[in-house]
């Protein structure tokens, strides 16, 4: 292919003959100063025959988002409405006892020390994987996000690692459905308790 006189290579990418370790563009004729990365052929990703995917944590990071909606349930929003529509100059004050009403601190403290959690988890569960032979399993940082999208991608990736694992997916996205028929039940039970207030307090009027 050094011979610029006989074209019977085809112009493309060929290993750099200067020995370079780089791809360099051969125009059919001579070596240009065009060159790129030499890249290998991609390793194939494959955990052992029979790895197991299937951890604890795991299941407790796919269902924690339930307890976080269950958590809506601790707050007295039926007070909180009554107190706001009583007397509507003291908002401010009605506001105060809501957000230092003990089921409202439980809410929010226990959601940030369940979010917490679960990134550990997601930590022990990626931890697990890798020492069960899985190779590059779906990173747990992923979790920062959501859990879902740390639950499916790890079941995505363990998939294509081992063949197993994609019913984690499943188990994610029944979660999802559940807390949306639940947040879509709850936003009507709260337009209920919104309206039986306003409707006791200014019916004396």
């Amino acid at each position: 292919m050094t011979n610029a006189t006989t074209p019977s290579v085809p112009p493309g990418w060929y290993l750099d003959p200067a020995g370079s370790q780089r791809n360099r563009w051969w125009d059919g004729f001579n070596w240009t100063d065009h060159f790129q990365d030499s890249y290998s052929v991609t390793e194939v990703l494959k955990a052992p025959e029979g790895t197991k995917v299937g951890t604890a944590w795991i299941w407790i990071i796919a269902l924690a988002p339930l307890v976080s909606m269950l958590s809506l349930l601790l707050v007295d929003w039926g007070s909180y409405f009554n107190g706001l529509m009583a007397d509507p100059s003291s908002s401010m004050r009605a506001e105060m006892a809501f957000l230092t009403s003990p089921g409202y601190l439980t809410a929010v403290l226990g959601g940030w020390a369940l979010w917490g959690l679960t990134i550990w988890f997601a930590y022990l569960d990626w931890r697990a994987l890798k020492l069960a032979g899985v190779p590059r399993p779906f990173h747990f940082a992923w979790v920062i996000l959501a859990n879902s999208v740390y639950v499916i991608g790890r079941a995505v990736v363990a998939n294509r690692r081992t063949g197993r694992g994609l019913g984690m997916m499943w188990v994610a996205i029944a979660v999802i459905v559940t807390i949306f028929i639940f947040e879509f039940v709850w936003v009507g039970w709260m337009m209920t308790e919104m309206m039986s207030s306003f409707s006791q307090n200014y019916s004396s009027y």
